[in-house]
């Protein structure tokens, strides 16, 4: 039999409760209920929701009287500081549904406005939309109130949505940024302020994305010089944000023709002296960081891609030692090496790919000596880049793979290494240009682990890697690789993926160039109807296949003009074409009689084959 409720509001050392068994987060909280220990901000901060809804499941069963706002609000942040898909939803689901005789006040809607401000997966439209309707609801903003909304309108997350809806919502949640702060309720401080800068900073125009970042850091200078010791500081991250702004601008200066992109970094490298100087005057909030180095390295491999900036390597070198130089809280970490390979891998001097091994090995050491895993380590992505800095160079760069391979055999989990898509990718390409057989070889590689991987390490084919092969062996015709072009299609017809257009074009392409000689009549004959037959029966019959068949390169002998034109008559007798053979063909828009008819006389002396049956 319970005693009465007066028992429990004496002194706690006066009261012993011991919980029924069936109670176990009661019991070991027994002391907890009166003293009301769930209004202090530290209660089961540690504890996952599921125990959180327990404890005020069972709360609510044995003392319902005792039930307040602060014990929702347990569950509820509970539900917010969740990883669970959702929890914005669920949290505005609590809130209808699971507070009864409750009235929520502006903490509670907070706490939703929180969850739709940091959710990671949803619509960006949706988490700004519902965001706002809940901060409309707080009576009395809070400056947190306020970061919250800013976060969510500044982080430019523009899924799902075609380009140029995605440049207008970048803009408008800039211009709504904006708005936000400059009719804050509170007095806005430095993270207010870095949130329109982000926003700004988001934008896809970069000369006027560049143009407010500054407008709004002068602003915020401003603010400091009238009152030095207001909440308004610039700080690390505010002039960060104005160098990636410029360093954006640079590339496209240099990509649109409408400057060399100097100017931009010249101005990156000005506030990183600033900074230095403002360290040195005693602003502690300012400090010339990694990621301030790191957005100059940066700055210098996005202009690495074009012609007029091949000493761009040589220069995020030179960033790179005077950070190694420096130490502390410049310490370079893996992005910046990454920057550097990044560098040579665009320019792809002769060098490129020694530079970037040299690199990738003092990254090595650097991580030897420190062993900061998350920091330092090398990731498949560092190897990555690695590799396209070889991408002229399929030889060496399959000894940077057979790295990753022997990587992956590794029990030492920090070293373990193991390839992924972007990295077959990679290898593949570059093989494809020069030996198509051995491009092959890793093609199936790829695909034997795309069906044995498990879902951690799964790789993938896509429909590029089948189609660069038979692109590439068409450029060097012969019977062998037309065996390899076949093989190829085949594993192209088997896999996952559709067939398409371009495939049937590049292999009809290769099929008549190994074919063109006169000893290979019936075999051409032959491999013509197969291809076109196949073709009409998949519903790829296209234009440019017609006029590959129609159009393509003649010879004295062998594949001639007559024999061109009397197969084309033969296999496309009918006009207008069935609409069965296309998928596309609606009209005769995609695919013209005229196609049918030569429009290329050039006629070559003889077949590959027998040229290079001369030559040797």
């Amino acid at each position: 039999m319970h005693r009465s409720l007066s028992v429990y509001r004496r002194p706690l050392k006066a009261a012993r409760f011991i919980a029924p068994r069936s109670s176990p987060i009661i019991a070991s909280r027994c002391s907890s209920f009166f003293a009301h220990d769930w209004h202090k901000k530290d209660f089961m901060e540690s504890d996952p929701l599921e125990a959180k809804e327990r404890w005020l499941s069972d709360l609510r069963a044995r003392y319902p009287s005792v039930v307040d706002i602060e014990a929702h609000l347990v569950v509820l942040r509970g539900i917010v500081n969740s990883s669970q898909p959702g929890s914005p939803q669920k949290a505005e689901e609590y809130i209808f549904h699971h507070m009864p005789g409750c009235e929520p006040t502006d903490d509670c809607y907070e706490a939703v406005l929180e969850a739709w401000s940091n959710s990671p997966k949803e619509d960006s439209s949706l988490c700004i939309l519902r965001a706002k309707r809940w901060f409309a609801k707080i009576k009395e903003p809070k400056l947190q109130s306020y970061h919250l909304l800013l976060n969510v309108v500044s982080k430019g997350r523009v899924k799902r949505i075609k380009r140029a809806r995605a440049i207008a919502a970048r803009e408008e949640n800039a211009k709504a940024a904006e708005q936000i702060l400059e009719t804050m309720t509170v007095p806005p401080d430095t993270d207010a302020y870095n949130y329109v800068l982000r926003a700004w900073a988001k934008v896809f125009d970069p000369v006027v994305s560049a143009g407010k970042v500054v407008h709004w850091l002068n602003k915020m200078e401003q603010a400091q010089q009238a009152n030095p010791s207001g909440s308004v500081q610039p700080n690390t991250k505010s002039y960060t944000i104005a160098m990636q702004a410029y360093a954006v601008l640079a590339g496209y200066r240099a990509k649109s023709g409408k400057g060399e992109g100097l100017e931009e970094v010249e101005q990156i490298e000005a506030l990183l002296r600033y900074m230095n100087e403002l360290k040195k005057q005693g602003f502690q909030d300012i400090v010339p960081n990694t990621v301030a180095y790191n957005t100059l390295m940066s700055a210098y491999a996005r202009l690495s891609r074009f012609p007029k900036h091949e000493d761009a390597p040589l220069k995020a070198e030179k960033v790179l030692r005077r950070m190694m130089s420096i130490g502390n809280d410049a310490q370079p970490d893996r992005l910046s090496f990454s920057k550097v390979i990044l560098a040579w891998s665009n320019v792809q001097r002769p060098t490129s790919g020694h530079r970037a091994d040299y690199w990738l090995g003092k990254l090595w050491e650097l991580y030897e000596v420190t062993k900061k895993k998350d920091i330092l380590r090398p990731t498949i992505n560092t190897y990555n880049i690695v590799l396209k800095a070889w991408k002229n160079d399929p030889m060496n760069m399959e000894k940077v793979f057979a790295e990753m391979l022997h990587a992956e055999t590794l029990d030492d989990k920090d070293l373990f290494l193991k390839p992924n898509s972007e990295s077959f990718s990679l290898l593949i390409h570059a093989w494809a240009k020069v030996d198509p057989s051995r491009a092959l070889m890793w093609l199936e590689e790829l695909m034997q682990r795309e069906v044995a991987n498990s879902a951690e390490w799964s790789v993938t084919t896509v429909p590029d890697l089948f189609h660069v092969i038979i692109k590439y062996a068409a450029r060097d015709p012969s019977i062998d690789n037309l065996v390899l072009g076949l093989k190829v299609f085949d594993y192209y017809r088997l896999s996952r993926h559709p067939l398409d257009v371009m495939s049937y074009v590049w292999l009809l392409e290769l099929g008549l160039k190994a074919f063109s000689t006169q000893d290979h009549d019936h075999d051409r004959q032959e491999f013509v109807v197969d291809i076109v037959n196949d073709c009409c029966n998949d519903g790829f019959v296209s234009g440019a296949f017609v006029r590959k068949l129609s159009n393509s390169e003649t010879y004295y002998e062998g594949w001639t003009i007559e024999e061109s034109r009397d197969i084309v008559a033969e296999l496309f007798s009918q006009w207008p074409l069935p609409a069965s053979w296309s998928r596309n063909v609606i009209t005769e828009q995609h695919v013209k009689e005229s196609d049918l008819k030569r429009k290329n006389f050039e006629i070559l002396s003889f077949p590959p084959e027998v040229q290079n049956r001369g030559s040797s």
